[in-house]
């Protein structure tokens, strides 16, 4: 069975690291996929040196977030051609399987069994209580001993799969905006996708309030980039954006904070 995972990438020296480490515990490095969109610090060269694929996209100016998706559609497809199962996560998410699972391939091996081509991922988004928490340290092993309250996506805490993805799969996906879902039939979104419990996202957009605010005036470079669900406050209104997140947050289970 062969599994390939890609990403896409721009101006990430913090997240794209971490992405590519945690990758490489179930990928060999010809299986890890960079999209980069044209990068000026040092992240995509370093990646390069661990022998992983890069590729340079370029996309029109003022590209908003449907070419953005119709480019990792297009990526999805052209890697299935040549691999069985492939994993799509933005630089931010990390996919791990859960504790006594495994590996990605057990992960694949077990979807068959169950007869699923896709399903979502249980999605956990950390979030940064600024007020009682000291910024990262993005250089320690282990990120999640520096926090604890995480949004999980799933009920019964939560009603919306906001960030319980379908970016496992081994069919292609016409994701909508965001990959939060799938189109289905006449463009409607596809509901009820399946939630699988055994491998979960960490969403770390809200890991960090200074991280977040710097990646959020990168993409207010350009007007309509990322502005389809996506949130990109500054200043107060970030503010309000993690307080808000905060007021419907859990602590993080003790078996992620084990692994990531």
């Amino acid at each position: 069975m062969r599994i390939a995972t890609f990403t896409v990438t721009r101006d990430e020296a913090t997240f794209l690291p971490k992405w590519i480490s945690n990758s490489l515990k179930n990928f060999s490095p010809q299986d890890i996929y960079v999209l980069d969109h044209q990068t000026e610090d040092t992240s995509v060269e370093d990646a390069k040196k661990l022998g992983v694929n890069v590729e340079t996209i370029f996309p029109p100016e003022n590209p908003d977030a449907s070419w953005f998706r119709d480019k990792i559609r297009q990526t999805q497809r052209d890697l299935l051609q040549r691999y069985d199962w492939v994993l799509f996560s933005e630089c931010d998410e990390f996919v791990i399987p859960s504790p006594g699972v495994g590996s990605i391939k057990s992960v694949a091996e077990r979807m068959q069994i169950e007869g699923l081509d896709f399903a979502r991922c249980t999605g956990f988004d950390i979030v940064h209580d600024y007020r009682t928490e000291s910024p990262m340290d993005f250089s320690a092993e282990r990120w999640l001993n520096q926090r604890r309250k995480c949004v999980p996506w799933f009920s019964p805490f939560n009603n919306k799969m906001l960030y319980s993805k379908p970016i496992f799969s081994r069919v292609p996906l016409n994701w909508r905006n965001g990959f939060h879902d799938v189109e289905g039939v006449g463009g409607n979104k596809t509901l009820d996708i399946p939630r699988v419990d055994y491998l979960y996202l960490i969403h770390c957009h809200y890991l960090d309030m200074g991280e977040t605010e710097r990646r959020h005036r990168l993409r207010h470079r350009s007007s309509k980039e990322f502005t389809h669900g996506a949130q990109l406050q500054l200043g107060n209104d970030l503010m309000l954006k993690f307080d808000s997140m905060l007021s419907i947050s859990h602590e993080i289970p003790q078996e992620i904070k084990e692994i990531f």
